[in-house]
């Protein structure tokens, strides 16, 4: 359906008459609805299956022309992005329900990353702040091990974001025109980057989330494969994306 939509925003006919745009609007908005209803469903591996197919094939962009869709078709699913960390934190949190949340963050970093105008690069940024303050709101009654290590993990994303010179400016425009709720908290979490980053404590990789696949009636395997969500091949080969939700360390 991802594909079917990129084969529509990129064709010559959308663009030769005002019916043919129609059509093609018509069509872009079916596959974005058909998306959105996976991205909704109350199945946690429905949700993290579409949101691995969207991450990858995102990850996979070799031109601007791909960069310029995955942005278009990616902006359209943010609401539903940010439903699914809302829903992932409310109390009691779960493994599953955290992992996911996490998913959603390394996605927003990827959409971020890949952006090249200025005007995108911002917009993801802001979004990507929000859904930090978002966790951090969320989680603040919640002292379980697994928000423990997401809100862990989202210091040290703030900080790499800081730092690197790559995003560093964008970073500092977008926390500047932020309100002032959500300026103090991010500023919160900075301070406490600092601190974490002074006790030097041991990094934590935030747990993956497994998909589980149907097989084949006649396979002789059980009913169902576990495949995790980051890949088996991230083990050993760096991921594509220059800024990591786990990386917070990189860049002092």
């Amino acid at each position: 359906m991802v594909l079917f939509a990129k084969l529509v925003y990129e064709s010559q006919y959308c663009r030769q008459t005002e019916d043919s745009n129609t059509i093609c609007l018509a069509v872009l908005k079916y596959c974005t609805k058909y998306i959105q209803t996976v991205l909704n469903d109350s199945n946690v591996q429905v949700q993290a299956i579409g949101l691995q197919v969207l991450k990858t094939m995102t990850q996979r962009s070799a031109n601007i022309e791909d960069i310029s869709f995955f942005t278009f078709f990616s902006g359209e699913l943010i609401t539903e992005i940010f439903h699914i960390i809302h829903n992932s934190l409310k109390k009691p949190a779960s493994k599953e329900s955290v992992a996911i949340a996490g998913e959603c963050l390394r996605f927003l970093v990827l959409l971020q990353t890949l952006s090249k105008a200025n005007e995108c690069q911002r917009g993801f940024m802001n979004l990507l702040l929000k859904a930090i303050v978002m966790i951090f709101s969320a989680s603040e009654d919640d002292s379980s091990q697994e928000v423990s290590d997401i809100r862990t993990n989202a210091v040290r994303l703030v900080s790499s974001l800081a730092q690197i010179p790559s995003s560093a400016v964008c970073f500092k425009d977008v926390l500047l025109s932020m309100p002032v709720s959500h300026k103090q908290q991010l500023q919160g979490v900075i301070r406490a980057s600092v601190a974490q980053h002074q006790n030097a404590s041991p990094m934590k990789t935030m747990a993956s989330l497994e998909i589980k696949l149907p097989v084949p009636k006649d396979s002789q395997t059980s009913s169902t494969s576990t495949l995790p969500i980051e890949g088996s091949k991230q083990k050993s080969s760096p991921p594509s994306s220059p800024v990591h939700f786990d990386q917070g360390q990189h860049g002092r």
